[in-house]
């Protein structure tokens, strides 16, 4: 009977901008479906939970969550290259296309 008279607190809204827990380097929220798609191997039951990505070139950690509770994925994680992690010609600007960075400098020229 107690519980019918509780106070619902509403569930907590995650940062749009977080440090990433690994460098510091400020981070954005992520989609979920993003980190879904390219993880290379996720944990089945997985809680859903709010991602952000860390685009600094000196860190390993690309996906990192707003709770500990949650797994941290790194580059050896990902299915793909991800270009802010790179440098040089070869480095991805878009993976969905496979276009480098030297791709786009020769085009520009």
């Amino acid at each position: 009977m107690a519980d019918c008279c509780e106070v619902k607190q509403p569930p907590a809204v995650a940062p749009s901008v977080m440090n990433c827990t690994a460098s510091g380097t400020r981070s954005k929220q992520v989609d979920l479906t993003t980190v879904k798609s390219l993880v290379r191997h996720l944990k089945f039951g997985m809680r859903a939970t709010q991602y952000y990505f860390c685009a600094g070139p000196g860190c390993d950690v690309v996906y990192f969550p707003s709770t500990s509770e949650a797994p941290t994925f790194s580059v050896d994680d990902l299915l793909m290259r991800v270009g802010a992690k790179e440098s040089g010609e070869e480095a991805a600007v878009c993976y969905c296309f496979g276009i480098s960075r030297g791709q786009i400098r020769k085009e520009v020229e």
